[in-house]
């Protein structure tokens, strides 16, 4: 009898063990309309990095193709280093061509192992009735994989945005943007300005949205409510490569999710703002010891510095509306100041109107802050007699730093991955907690600066980045003795 069990055991163990290692056949196994999600992912390690996603899946009764590119930037790749994205409604042909690719294709058992050096591709296939037990997918052929890239590509190419106008407000003072794909990067104007460069990043965010709340399904929507005498209008306009038009309009008559839409594109349009305006612009006139610099950063906090003699640090927020920047004092620096810009030719121009005064240098109504050219910015850092390239970054302390040059310091190794040396005196700081890269030059406490060689992870104020290779940094850096020279 117990002879019967064991064996009655072992038979079920052996099977239990043959389902789990079972390779299941699509279009045998699975048919077309159980699949849910397909995903198909590969990446290099190439410099700069590349990463490549594409998705296949069926939500709400649609059959939807995703892709995402990122490139450029260090590993890992994050959401910021997207270049590429959208999000495609696929015909029952697009479908059937997908399948195809996929047809006879083997699901075996999920086992996500991670190799190193792998690049891919990661493909795992979800379908009804499987219960998370079996999705790592194989092509049946390499033949039919190179179909599926082609496949991809094809689609990613067609249904690519290349103009978005957008036309909103009342009959007085109407708010246009337009954005269009030119020789491969994208150009945004806004009312009848000149037009500017936008991040690829806002893109995708702005096809997200659109896809989020099916503005392409707006198409053919003019209507109005004669009723209301003045009130909101809009004109909408998508085109994509693949000859996809979108046209609507209203008059305070709107689609579906109208309102959700224009918040989610009214917040991209923001950020493309400050981003474009986000910068340090320096005060025509006399700033108290030298230059008067207000910064505007593209989180939308400032400062302000009338001088290298001044005692007041000006801070707060700021942000956008129309051809004009505002901005409002922390209540924590014991000032309830507002001061208001316009903006013309990359500078801010001063409106007394509905401003407060600074604290110590008079500025006239209509006087200019001029945005500081990037070459204006430049510092020469060497390390010994070497001279070697900086970025550095656009911020007061940077703008501090540079005024106390020409420096000579002798420099201090610590913890085997940074070089520290003395500035001099205490300048303005904007710490916060960094993890830091080999290359990376910091402030450190108000008067230290910091140029590391290693890694590290502590509060800080980042001045720039060394763009060397780790070898080079390493070698210049990782010894006693080193000499820092700063220079205009």
């Amino acid at each position: 009898m117990k002879r019967c069990l064991l064996l009655v055991a072992v038979l079920l163990l052996c099977g239990l063990a043959a389902g789990a290692c079972a390779e299941i056949s699509v279009g045998v196994d699975i048919p077309a309309e159980d699949i849910t999600d397909f995903y198909y992912t590969y990446s290099t390690s190439t410099d700069p990095p590349f990463y490549q996603r594409y998705r296949f899946y069926a939500e709400d009764g649609k059959k939807l193709f995703y892709h995402e590119t990122r490139e450029g930037g260090g590993w890992p790749q994050t959401e910021e280093n997207i270049t590429l994205s959208g999000t495609v409604e696929l015909t029952e042909a697009d479908w059937a061509a997908f399948f195809a690719c996929i047809r006879d294709g083997e699901v075996t058992t999920r086992s996500d192992e991670i190799l190193d050096g792998d690049s891919g591709p990661w493909m795992y296939l979800y379908w009804t009735g499987d219960e998370e037990q079996y999705q790592e997918f194989t092509f049946a052929s390499l033949e039919k994989r190179f179909e599926f890239e082609e496949l991809c590509s094809q689609l990613a190419k067609n249904h690519i945005l290349t103009r978005f106008y957008i036309s909103r407000g009342g009959y007085m003072m109407p708010q246009s943007y337009e954005i269009t794909l030119q020789n491969g990067s994208y150009m945004i104007r806004e009312n009848e300005d000149a037009p500017r460069s936008m991040d690829p990043g806002l893109i995708t965010e702005l096809q997200d949205v659109i896809q989020k709340y099916g503005l392409e399904a707006w198409d053919g929507f003019h209507e109005s409510d004669p009723n209301v005498l003045d009130g909101e209008g809009f004109w909408l306009e998508l085109r994509f490569a693949d000859g996809t038009a979108v046209y609507a309009s209203g008059d305070n008559a709107f689609p579906d999710s109208y309102f959700d839409a224009m918040a989610g594109i009214d917040g991209i349009l923001e950020k493309e703002k400050m981003t474009w305006f986000a910068g340090t612009y320096r005060y025509e006139g006399e700033g108290i010891g030298g230059d008067f610099i207000i910064t505007l950063n593209e989180d939308g906090a400032y400062t302000f510095c009338e001088g290298p003699l001044s005692s007041y640090l000006g801070m707060g927020t700021w942000n956008t509306w129309y051809n004009a920047v505002y901005m409002t004092e922390n209540e924590e620096t014991g000032c309830d100041l507002k001061f208001m810009f316009g903006i013309e030719d990359g500078a801010l121009i001063y409106v007394a109107m509905g401003s407060d005064e600074f604290l110590y240098v008079k500025v006239s109504d209509g006087e200019r802050f001029v945005r500081r050219d990037k070459t204006e910015e430049c510092m020469k850092l060497f390390i010994g007699e070497a001279e070697v390239p900086v970025t550095w970054e656009d911020n007061d302390s940077a703008s501090a730093l540079r005024e106390l040059l020409p420096l000579t310091i002798q420099m201090t190794m610590y913890g085997g991955f940074e070089q520290v040396g003395p500035i001099g005196q205490n300048i303005v700081r904007n710490d916060h907690q960094m993890a830091t890269a080999p290359g990376d030059v910091v402030l450190y406490s108000g008067d230290q600066i910091v140029v590391f060689y290693g890694s590290n992870s502590w509060a800080y104020t980042r001045l720039g980045h060394i763009e060397l290779s780790k070898e080079e940094i390493t070698e210049l850096l990782g010894h006693e003795g080193v000499v820092l020279t700063l220079t205009r």
